[in-house]
C-alpha cells in the first residue's frame, strides 16, 4: 500500500474516533487499530493528531481543485461561479468541517488553509509569502463564520455575498482585495 493510501486511512480513522471522543483523550493505539495499521506506520507518517488532519483537510482540497478544473477557471469571467465550486468542496464535507470545530478544532481548518495558499503562491518566493498568509486569514474569517453558522448559507448565496470582495475594495473603487487565484 502506498503511503499516500495509508495517512488517509489513519486520518480517516482518527476523524471516526472524533466524532464519539475528544482528541485530547483519543490514542495513536486506538487510531492504528481503527485503521488496521500499525503503530509504526502512524510515526512514520504523523507527528501528531492535528498534522493527520490538516494532511486530510489538505488532500480533499487538492482532490476537489482537480475535479472541478480550478486551477485552469477563469476567474476574470467566471469568479461566482467558481466560487461556488470552491465553496461547495465545504459544503459537501459539512459534517467533516462540523466535527472538526466542535471538538475545538477550527486551527486545523486555519493551518490548512495556510498551507494550500502558501504552496500555491508562486511556488514558495519570499516575496509572495505575506500576501498568501494574508489572504489566507481572509478566505479563513469567511469559511470559518460559515461553518460556525452551520452553513447557514448555500455556496450560492455566500458565493453571491462574497464576490464583491474580490472585485471592490472597500477602500478602493480600482481593485479588488482578493486574487482569486490564492484560492487554491
Amino acid at each position: 500500500m502506498t503511503t499516500e493510501f495509508l495517512k488517509e486511512c489513519m486520518a480517516d480513522a482518527l476523524i471516526k474516533l472524533l466524532e464519539v471522543k475528544p482528541i485530547e483523550k483519543i490514542t495513536v493505539q486506538e487510531i492504528v487499530a481503527c485503521a488496521e495499521v500499525g503503530r509504526t506506520t502512524w510515526f512514520r507518517c504523523f507527528a501528531s493528531k492535528r498534522d493527520a488532519l490538516v494532511f486530510k483537510l489538505e488532500k480533499l482540497w487538492v482532490q476537489w481543485t482537480v475535479k472541478n478544473q480550478l486551477l485552469e477557471w477563469d476567474w476574470e469571467q467566471g469568479l461566482a461561479e467558481g466560487l461556488v465550486l470552491y465553496y461547495d468542496c465545504f459544503y459537501q464535507n459539512k459534517e467533516l468541517f462540523l466535527t472538526l470545530y466542535a471538538g475545538g478544532l477550527s486551527g486545523v481548518v486555519f493551518e490548512a488553509c495556510n498551507h494550500v495558499m502558501v504552496k500555491n503562491s508562486s511556488e514558495g518566493e519570499e516575496s509572495e509569502k505575506y500576501p498568501a498568509r494574508f489572504y489566507a486569514g481572509a478566505i479563513f474569517g469567511v469559511i470559518d463564520e460559515w461553518i460556525r453558522g452551520r452553513f447557514r448559507d448555500t455556496p450560492q448565496e455566500l458565493a453571491a455575498k462574497t464576490a464583491p470582495l474580490f472585485t471592490e475594495s472597500p477602500h478602493s473603487k480600482t481593485k479588488g482585495m482578493f486574487p482569486p487565484g490564492l484560492l487554491l
